[in-house]
């Protein structure tokens, strides 16, 4: 606004903000935006015009969100033993070395899940231990090459940075497990074993991550996903956020499940955004409704009656 000396106050939901800055400009900045720092808020302008104070209030949503991406890592590794204590030393080796690698390119990565079966060829002593990795292109300083305060360009540096850094991690753990053949495990008490990698396999994926949903409210970035607001959740796989079935409550941003209500407690409808909306559960009356029986005796009495209870 092109007025003399203003002055600027932000709040949120009708609240005084506390954590966000606000810059000279009347800029809103967050130096850790959370989750829960979404919401509405308010921007009030007072300024004088011709010496009258005057005043003009303007709102904003403001969203967390992140731009889709991530990459699915299946390892499968041959060796002759596969205990339950050589595994678990093998997979924290694995993923602090990988982890290294992927952190390197501004990536994160999460193991999913191992499984260990027996080879279907020879030698048929030798075990196959399959491995799967999450790998999220939101690692360490993943989006520093992009301007948060240009907004017409800050959306496509976004999804140049997730296609590269995902690209970049493929790349860096194809050759790190080239490189880096058989991987021995010893110490701990358990015997000695090697675990050498036979297939390598990544897997592009579009899904929104888990607790995040897609929202016709970000316009400029349709296909953006952003936290799931209270009362609603989002399973990982899935790009929608929906609400908490009967029975269920959720009180924060960015839950993948929502919390049962204690026993004993129900909520009215979907969508219980806290623990208060579980009530007691309503016991219905039964209702005492007259019941006619009618007795025949048949003779030799040779009478009848009518019962009323």
């Amino acid at each position: 606004m092109h007025v003399t000396s203003p002055t600027y106050r932000w709040a949120r939901d009708r609240r005084e903000s506390q954590s966000p800055s606000v810059s000279a400009q009347g800029a809103l900045s967050f130096r850790h935006f959370q989750g829960g720092s979404s919401g509405n808020y308010s921007c009030t302008v007072s300024y004088k015009e011709h010496r009258v104070p005057r005043a003009q209030t303007f709102h904003y949503t403001v969203l967390a969100y992140h731009v889709r991406g991530g990459l699915e890592a299946l390892l499968v590794f041959r060796s002759r033993l596969c205990q339950e204590a050589l595994r678990r030393r093998f997979l924290w080796s694995l993923q602090e070395a990988l982890g290294r690698v992927a952190s390197a390119q501004h990536c994160q990565l999460v193991l999913s899940k191992s499984s260990c079966f027996p080879t279907l060829q020879e030698p048929w002593d030798e075990f196959n231990l399959q491995v799967q990795f999450q790998v999220s292109p939101f690692g360490p300083q993943w989006d520093k090459l992009c301007n948060p305060h240009n907004q017409t360009l800050v959306i496509n540096c976004y999804r140049a940075a997730v296609r590269n850094n995902l690209l970049q991690a493929k790349l860096a753990m194809t050759r790190f497990l080239e490189e880096h053949g058989p991987f021995p495990i010893t110490g701990g008490g358990a015997p000695r074993a090697i675990f050498s990698n036979r297939f390598t396999s990544f897997l592009k994926t579009e899904r929104c991550a888990g607790g995040y949903g897609l929202s016709l409210q970000l316009e400029m970035c349709p296909d953006c996903c952003i936290l799931c607001q209270p009362g609603t959740f989002s399973a990982p796989g899935s790009n929608e956020c929906a609400a908490c079935p009967v029975g269920t409550f959720n009180p924060l941003y960015g839950r993948a499940v929502c919390s049962r209500c204690k026993a004993g407690l129900v909520t009215r409808a979907a969508g219980a955004t806290s623990a208060g909306d579980c009530v007691e559960e309503e016991v219905p009356v039964p209702l005492r409704i007259p019941v006619m029986v009618l007795i025949i005796l048949l003779p030799p009495l040779g009478c009848s009656c009518l019962i009323i209870l």
